[in-house]
Parts: C-alpha cells; structure tokens; sequence
C-alpha cells in the first residue's frame, strides 16, 4: 500500500535553501505588537517563506517571498535583521539524504497592511496580523524561541528609533 500522505515534500531534493521573515506591526497608539503568520493546510502557523532563486542573495529572497505569498511590497517593509538560520537535514521517503537552510529575518511593517495571499497550487490556506502573545501560542513549537528571539531584536530596534 502507498499512502502518499506520509511523504515529505522534497520538490527540491539535496540542499534547498530558502529564506523568509518574522513580520512585526507596532500599533503607534495602542504600543501592541502584532505578527503575521500563514497557515498551511495542515493548519499549522509559520512565517513567509520560500525558496532561494539564482542570484538572489537570502534578504531579497525574503522579500520577494513576502511579496507572493501575503502580497505585502517591499517599500511597505522595513528589513530589521537576521533572526536565524535554521539547519537540518533529513532522508526522505525515498532514501535520498536532504539539507535544508532557512533564513529568518525580521521586518517591520510600516502599517497593518492588508494581506493578499497567493494564488494557484500553493500550501498556504490563510495569513493573519496576530497580537504577539498569541502568535507565540499558535506558531510550531520549534519556532517559538525564534519568535521570542526575533521580538527581542525588534524591540531593540524600537529602543534605537526612539
């Protein structure tokens, strides 16, 4: 029996790398801070990410996978830093052995834009502008000290504006 629904997406077999952003909005009366997640179909939250492409380096990367994915511009961000690279490496269903790279950046966005997801074949079934405390309770576990990580960076980044 082959149960398709057990196999690891590896439309990029050996080393794939990709790049994507922790996106942070501070409201400027109320002070809240609110982060954008997607949702795949598996309803699972993370960040907005995608595949590395010929010649780009891993920050426009980021920003042109924001772009397609919740359609926010890059004149509507602002890059922050980077928050980490997250390595790991797996065999998948069909005995190759894969690495994978993703860069985690932090962004603000300058307003609380709307968000305009892709369209077409993708995983993504929704995005939304969370407050912080509960995007830390809704994000993978495995991502939660990267959010944490990645607030710490945007509020020295607040601190240095100020």
């Amino acid at each position: 029996m082959n149960n398709q629904s057990n196999k690891m997406n590896t439309k990029f077999v050996g080393h794939h790398v990709s790049s994507g952003g922790f996106i942070f909005y501070i409201d400027k009366v109320t002070k809240k801070v609110s982060v954008l997640l997607i949702k795949n179909k598996k309803g699972e939250y993370w960040i907005p990410k995608g595949h590395i492409e010929e010649g780009e380096n891993q920050v426009e990367a980021a920003f042109r996978e924001i772009e397609e994915e919740v359609g926010l511009r890059k004149e509507q961000l602002k890059y922050i830093d980077l928050c980490h690279l997250y390595q790991f490496s797996f065999v998948d269903d069909n005995g190759h052995q894969n690495t994978k790279e993703i860069f985690m950046n932090v962004f603000e966005s300058l307003d609380r834009n709307e968000i305009k997801l892709e369209q077409g074949e993708t995983d993504i079934k929704d995005g939304e502008w969370l407050d912080y405390e509960l995007a830390l309770e809704k994000i993978m576990s495995y991502s939660q000290n990267e959010l944490i990580k990645a607030k710490q960076i945007f509020d020295e980044y607040l601190k240095r504006q100020n």
